[in-house]
């Protein structure tokens, strides 16, 4: 009777299995071969068990195993899909409204982030989303579904795609655009006039700007930057004179003698409080009633009531804030003569072996600025500034009268270029006032600079933070200047206040664009000409971001020049 009720639980068990395979077998034979596998496994372990132990009660109440079950669902492969080749941003030219889109990867690559946890396990141990099932599949029956890799064939042609989207050096999504235009470039030439203009060159040199003396509320300390914790370039005494040459909000740039930085713009007197000022000053030195000039009435005032202007606390070439802007409120240098006795070498310092920056001739001209210790002067001949011995030069009277005969004084040979001269803002005089369009060029170079590495972001117009793509790069640079350029490449190629040159001709700050197949896809900013192969510095693409690169061999057509 016992071994009766076995064989008939037995053959209901096999009617249940058969009907599930069906089953299975419609949904897929590896998940139906899998499951039929374990089901003869648990078949034959509860045989062995019946054997040993035979059941006990009505067969009617013994419950059947997990096979009865659905079975669980194949869970997701475990590789994630790879990221579409494009770019997920739409591909019609830049953003015209300017605004930024939602951020991108910081990484500039694929997205691989899944729609799932894959290797989430099932809640019934040996179902096929076991863990222990996928690692270690049963021999002969392959690999588990969500455990499969992708055939070693694949991956060299996932290397290849990204390869070749490496090669990609602009803007992706406006050279996709170039690539499929089909007009040419000499179309955009059609009407156009592309001047020739002389040769600018970089000057160093400081401009005078008119604006008022403002004085000190108490002792400031002048910093390298608009932060309390910057270093300290200088300090000016309470009651100390100085120039407001920008306002910054919470914080003024000034200048107090040899010292420029920034100061807490509540620590300075206002223009009408500093003029009250200086009215208890003239009357204090008398000068109500004299007729004299502002530079002698300030001298006064500083005797009389003004213990000094700021005093240094950092060397001036090691003042970052120095050349923040190249306005100043003092006077040019007045020129006092001095002619070589002989061939003599300006240098980078003071002493025989510091390096040459330039070479004067005998009898070349220069003009002393300043007079330094040790018997050495800083000069100033031409675009060479540097450290000479005193004795080395006629000086006083015999200067002034070779001067006064007059004849063609020759002035010094560069030997360096001004800019990497570490003498060159020893002192900010000069005996002829800069070129302000010049101060703008190098203002602009500089806050460029300031965005070098951070990000390229399609329609992104913060070069100083988030990102900016390649028009957006430019255009918030020319913003700092006060000129508020078109949004987007093609337009800005045709802005009317600028004049298109040609790209060799190119000078720092002027603007490079790009066209291939007479669609204008990418513009940059000079950086630098060297003989007529204009470097930049630009918003790339996105696997470079903002850096420095080069024009030759890329699709320029012309150059806009927009600064004097």
């Amino acid at each position: 009777m016992i071994r009766s009720r076995y064989t008939h639980r037995v053959k209901l068990k096999k009617i249940l299995a058969g009907g599930l395979a069906c089953i299975l077998l419609a949904a897929g034979p590896g998940t139906a071969a899998a499951l039929a596998g374990e089901n003869v496994s648990r078949e034959e372990a509860s045989s062995m068990n019946a054997e040993m132990t035979e059941p006990a009660g009505d067969p009617a109440q013994v419950q059947d195993p997990a096979p009865a079950q659905d079975p669980a669902p194949a869970p997701a492969p475990s590789q994630p899909d790879p990221a579409p080749s494009q770019d997920p941003a739409p591909s019609q030219g830049e953003t015209p409204s300017g605004q930024d889109p939602a951020p991108a990867d910081p990484s500039g690559g694929e997205d691989l982030g899944g729609t799932g946890d894959v290797s989430q396990p099932s809640d019934t141990p040996g179902e096929t989303g076991d863990p222990a099932s996928q690692e270690d599949p049963q021999p002969g029956t392959g690999e588990e579904p969500g455990t499969e890799t992708p055939a070693e064939e694949e991956i060299p042609e996932q290397t290849q795609e990204k390869d070749k989207k490496n090669e990609r050096v602009e803007d992706e999504h406006e050279l996709e655009q170039a690539d499929l235009a089909t007009g040419r470039n000499e179309d955009l030439f059609a009407g156009m006039t592309i001047t020739s203009l002389p040769v600018v060159h970089v000057d160093y040199r400081f401009y005078h700007v008119d604006c008022d003396y403002s004085m000190a509320r108490f002792r400031i300390y002048v910093r390298e930057d608009r932060d309390d914790n910057a270093r300290i370039v200088g300090t000016i005494p309470v009651g100390g004179l100085m120039y407001v040459l920008e306002d910054l909000g919470d914080w003024s740039y000034v200048e107090s003698g040899d010292v420029r930085g920034f100061a807490r713009t509540s620590s300075i007197y206002n223009c009408d409080q500093t003029a009250r000022k200086l009215e208890e000053a003239e009357k204090q030195v008398g000068s109500a009633e004299q007729v004299l000039s502002p530079l002698a009435l300030l001298i006064q005032i500083r005797e009389a009531y003004v213990p000094e202007f700021g005093s240094l606390c950092l060397p001036p070439e090691e003042n970052e804030a120095l050349t923040f802007t190249k306005a100043t409120g003092r006077a040019t240098a007045e020129k006092e003569y001095a002619f070589a006795r002989e061939e003599i070498q300006i240098r980078e310092g003071m002493g025989d072996g510091q390096e040459a920056v330039g070479k004067l001739a005998q009898g070349g001209v220069c003009y002393i600025l300043t007079r330094e210790k040790d018997g050495y002067v800083f000069v100033e001949s031409g675009d060479v500034r540097g450290f000479v011995r005193e004795e080395a030069l006629v000086t006083g009277s015999e200067a002034v009268k070779k001067a006064v005969q007059g004849g063609n004084f020759e002035t010094a040979e560069k030997l360096m270029d001004p800019l990497d001269n570490k003498a060159l803002f020893h002192t900010i005089l000069s005996v002829k006032n800069g070129d302000k369009s010049s101060g703008k060029r190098q203002t602009l170079i500089e806050l460029a600079r300031q965005c070098l590495g951070h990000a390229y972001i399609w329609g992104g117009i913060d070069p100083f933070g988030y990102g900016a793509d390649c028009s957006g790069f430019v255009q918030t640079l020319y913003k700092c200047l006060g000129i508020q350029l078109p949004r987007v490449a093609q337009d800005q190629a045709y802005y009317s206040g600028g004049i298109k040159i040609p790209v060799a001709d190119a000078a720092p700050g002027d603007l490079i664009f790009f066209a291939r197949n007479g669609y204008i896809y990418h513009v940059a900013m000079c950086y630098d000409n060297n003989e007529g192969a204009p470097t930049t510095i630009e918003a790339l693409g996105r696997n470079y971001g903002i850096c420095y690169y080069h024009s030759a061999g890329r699709d320029t057509i012309w150059a806009l020049r927009i600064l004097e």
